[in-house]
């Protein structure tokens, strides 16, 4: 099994499947070919290796806004409510109740 820079384990079973998926997509019962297949088990590996660094980015960003909204709970009850105001109905103004509520954190 292969690992990454961020301690997370890769499944070399999963990447070998994710690349025999891809070759039989794009080459389907052609007589096997090493150099095709080789690259479509590069590109398994590389976007194995993106989604763990992805994963680990947004758990980095989760953490660090729940202890962000942790510091701050009336910051973080004004976000919500800015965050709510994505669902008014068309006939209220979003931008005039967005102005209310940053001047009442104020």
């Amino acid at each position: 099994m292969a690992t990454c820079a961020h301690t997370t384990t890769l499944s070399a079973s999963a990447i070998m499947k994710a690349a025999w998926a891809s070759y039989r997509d794009l080459f389907g019962s052609q007589r096997f070919d090493r150099k095709a297949f080789s690259n479509c088990l590069w590109a398994a590996w590389n976007e194995a290796k993106a989604d763990v660094e992805t994963a680990a980015r947004i758990a980095e960003a989760k953490a660090a806004n729940t202890a962000r909204r942790a510091a701050d709970p009336v910051a973080a009850a004004i976000e919500d409510q800015i965050a709510s105001l994505a669902y008014l109905p068309a006939h209220m103004s979003v931008q005039r109740r967005v102005a209310e509520l940053r001047r009442s954190a104020a």
